[in-house]
């Protein structure tokens, strides 16, 4: 999954300069594994970190840059800040909701939130799985003794 951001100046302000999302998620549905970061905050001159537990996700990057004019000068209109990863633990569905957002602007001040979208992750077996284990209930069936 790729949290993104959209509409900021395309090359002019208003940049982000920082970020702290935190996504929840069912834990006994799925687990976040993974957080990889995309370095539109100036990277190497950022600080990225990623919380891992269960049922949420924290993950925050500030940049180091100085001049918020560098900033603004590295980021588009729009792009992702992370791509989250995540392990399937059970069959169902999890929805994914986002319970903390912080934007702050290269120069300071919060960023207005228009709308954060939504989405979930419905975990099925795959038919392969699903295959196997009739195969393996079927040859047990036919290896057991008879009883008469």
């Amino acid at each position: 999954m790729e949290v993104v951001v959209q509409e900021l100046g395309n090359g002019a302000s208003p940049s982000l300069g920082s970020f702290d999302l935190r996504l929840d998620y069912d834990a006994a549905v799925v687990s976040a594994v993974q957080a990889d970061f995309f370095g539109f905050l100036g990277a190497p001159l950022s600080l990225s970190d990623a919380q891992f537990e269960p049922g949420s996700l924290r993950i925050g990057e500030q940049s180091l840059l100085t001049d918020p004019a560098a900033l603004d000068a590295l980021q588009p209109d729009g792009f992702p800040l992370a791509r989250i990863s995540f392990d399937t633990l059970a069959i169902g569905t999890s929805e994914l909701a986002f319970s903390l957002t912080l934007l702050v602007e290269a120069r300071g001040g919060f960023l207005p939130l228009d709308g954060i979208g939504s989405a979930g992750i419905r975990v099925i077996p795959e038919p392969t799985t699903a295959a196997l284990v009739g195969l393996g209930l079927l040859l047990t069936g036919l290896a057991a003794p008879r009883v008469r």
